[in-house]
Formats: structure tokens, sequence, C-alpha cells
């Protein structure tokens, strides 16, 4: 309550006669702001949020939540800045179009980007339906299950033996060093060689 007994609140939100939302405008950017985190942003404000991964989001998405942000920013911060019921229905709109892409699950530009060994490490989760990667959990030094980083969903029980590991890391030296394969089928036709004879 404010010295004359008005509620500061409705203050805010009846100001000019007719319903600013402002109520709208925060609910609106918070759930922007939440989908930003979800997706890997980090930051205090959306500006802040959406500059940590906007090389990730297509352009015009950035593009639209900058113009919610300092639509937000002007309506909060300027003094004497009100919106008109034009700029309501457009922030509503515009609001709405993000969240909703946003929600359907956007397509990030680095996925588009990846070559086949990064998109390797890409898996969907069966519970949340999310591209992820997935986060492992070690025991004892080795690999036990991955889970998805969003729901927490158990991804895939590893349980790795030192044979299958050994066989992984042999496979990736001779997948980044394809002249060490010749070296290595020359050298156990030679063995095979020195056997027989």
């Amino acid at each position: 309550m404010s010295q004359n007994g008005t509620d500061i609140r409705s203050h805010l939100i009846f100001s000019r006669g007719y319903r600013v939302s402002y109520e709208l405008v925060i609910k609106s950017c918070k759930s922007i702001e939440t989908e930003l985190v979800r997706i890997g942003a980090i930051g205090k404000g959306l500006h802040e949020k959406l500059s940590s991964v906007e090389n990730d989001l297509e352009e015009d998405l950035v593009t639209s939540i900058r113009q919610l942000a300092t639509m937000r920013n002007k309506l909060i911060h300027e003094d004497g800045y009100e919106f008109t019921e034009c700029d309501e229905a457009e922030f509503k709109k515009l609001a709405d179009d993000t969240s909703k892409r946003l929600k359907a699950g956007v397509t990030l530009q680095s996925e588009k980007n990846m070559s086949n060994i990064q998109r390797k490490n890409y898996t969907v989760c069966s519970a949340c339906e999310k591209s992820i990667v997935p986060r492992i959990v070690f025991k004892n030094n080795v690999p036990s299950k991955s889970y998805c980083p969003h729901c927490c969903a158990l991804v895939k029980d590893l349980n790795y033996s030192w044979f299958r590991e050994f066989g992984e890391h042999l496979y990736l030296f001779f997948c980044m060093n394809p002249k060490m394969v010749k070296f290595v089928i020359a050298l156990v036709i030679a063995c095979v060689v020195v056997l027989v004879v």
C-alpha cells in the first residue's frame, strides 16, 4: 500500500483508464526466459540470456525476442512510457508467436551446421522427446549411465567393460589417423607371414 492508500500494483495495471497489462508483459518475458534457459542460455535479463545463445537461434527469432525485451524494458523502466492498445496487441501477438516457436522445440542453428561426428553425440530423449547430448554418470571412474539434461530420464545404461572401452578408443584412433590403418594391416600381415614361415 502507498501513502494515499491505493495499491501500487493496481496503479500500474489501470493507468490511462484501460488495462495496460504489465502482468502480461512480465509473464510473457518470464516464459521466454525460461525457454531460453532450457536451451542453455545464461545471464541475468532477457537480453543477456538471448546474447548467450543467439548464435544458435534463427535470425528472425532473435530479432523477435530482442524486440520483446526492448518493449518490456521501455514499459517497465521509462518514466511516462505507456503501451497503447495497439502496442499491447502487437506485444501479445509477438510474444505468443515467439513462445510457441520456442516451446515447439526450435532447431538450433548449431545443430544444422554440425558435422556427422558432432551429430552422433546428439540423441532424442524417449521421455521428453527433445534433441539432447546425454549427461554421463561415472561410477569408479567408469561411465555407468547417461541421463537427459532436461527431464533427468535414463537414456542408456552403459555398463562399460574394459574390452569395449578399449575397442571404442581404438576405433576413434583409427578414424582420426587413417594412415595408421595401412600400417597396422601391414604389421598384421607381416606377423602372420613370420608365424607361418
